[in-house]
């Protein structure tokens, strides 16, 4: 994190949800005959606008994090600089589509779904900040991405395959084998 959240979202506020939450309630829903015809929409805790983000992240990572409003136009010129045109747009619409109110609500499809209460936006700052990727003293933020998602891609891979079975314990979330 350089130090500012510059997005075209004004005061909106979205129901942040952790994506450990989705995959768990994905897992439940194909591993378990309870789940069928069940409807979960998640979403996380508490709705956050992006200046509460930022203060959240401000103290997860122990430095200065600020939300700066821009508008749809600045930021796609900014997105067109780094992944070109095509890409820009789409996020861009994306972010126009998404941000617009229709997600300022809470769910209760994870509590349903687990029986436990998703995961706040802080408690995923402070997992991700103890990771170091946001850390730019130690190395690039780029190469901590790209090993981030690449460990991440490779779970889910492993998790993909046809046939899988449920491991658990008390001490550790449950994760995904091929059976």
């Amino acid at each position: 994190l350089e130090g500012a959240l510059a997005l075209p979202v004004g005061e909106s506020v979205e129901p942040f949800v952790d994506c450990d939450d989705i995959a768990d309630v994905a897992f439940a829903a194909l591993t378990d005959n309870k789940h069928d015809g069940e409807l979960y929409e998640l979403t996380g805790p508490e709705l956050l606008s992006m200046k509460q983000v930022t203060h959240i992240l401000s103290e997860a990572v122990s430095r200065d994090v600020h939300y700066m409003p821009i508008t749809f136009e600045e930021h796609e010129a900014e997105l067109t600089k780094h992944m070109g045109p095509e890409f820009a747009k789409f996020l861009t619409d994306l972010m126009r589509e998404v941000m617009d109110g229709r997600n300022e609500w809470l769910g209760d499809g994870v509590q349903r779904a687990l029986g436990r209460e998703p995961k706040s936006f802080a408690e995923y700052a402070k997992q991700v900040a103890a990771t170091g990727v946001w850390d730019q003293r130690n190395q690039s933020i780029s190469s901590k991405v790209k090993a981030a998602f690449r460990k991440r891609i490779a779970a889910s891979c492993h998790a993909s395959r046809p046939r899988c079975r449920r491991r658990s314990s008390r001490d550790q979330p449950a994760s995904m084998t091929a059976a």
